[in-house]
């Protein structure tokens, strides 16, 4: 996080502006985005997890206190997903395989705070497994949740995980 932002948010008023702003900024623009769904399944890439997280970190919230820092007021606005999976992927390797630009300091830090978001309802696969056993075990997983065994799989299925960034 910049220095001037660091600043910035010592301040408690300035803090919860901020939050605010930045809770309002990101609904608004989730409500654009499903605004034109119609399904009864949607598939997103990280749609509010990596919000809360870049949050948290904003505020110095340690990853164990992350899902007390879920349920503040501005963030039970949002649609939480029925259905997770998060790759589990060391910074390392995730950092080699994206070559995007994004610093390894970020990734790093944001390791342990998507391990904090696992659940009842949250597959964690090894992401060091190969594409074949990811996409099986992802459809196997997915398929049971939904209750859709009846549908079968055909060869032009994929499964695109992404790891971070919205």
């Amino acid at each position: 996080m910049a220095r001037s932002k660091k600043m910035l948010l010592t301040n408690r008023l300035l803090r919860n502006l901020w939050l605010l702003y930045s809770c309002i900024d990101y609904y608004v623009k989730c409500l654009k985005c499903f605004r034109e769904v119609r399904s009864e399944v949607v598939v997103v890439d990280r749609y509010i997890d990596d919000f809360i997280i870049d949050q948290a970190l904003n505020f110095g919230v340690i990853p164990r206190d992350l899902g007390a820092f879920k349920n503040i007021l501005y963030l039970k606005r949002f649609r939480f997903p029925d259905y997770k999976i998060i790759l589990e992927l060391p910074a390392g390797i995730g950092y080699r395989r994206k070559k995007d630009g994004t610093p390894f300091v970020y990734i790093k830090a944001r390791e342990e705070y998507y391990k904090q978001l696992d659940g009842l309802n949250t597959l964690c696969p090894d992401g060091r497994c190969s594409i074949q056993t990811l996409s099986k075990q992802i459809e196997t997983w997915v398929l049971d949740k939904l209750d859709m065994k009846k549908y079968e799989s055909t060869s032009n299925y994929y499964i695109r995980c992404r790891r971070h960034g919205l």
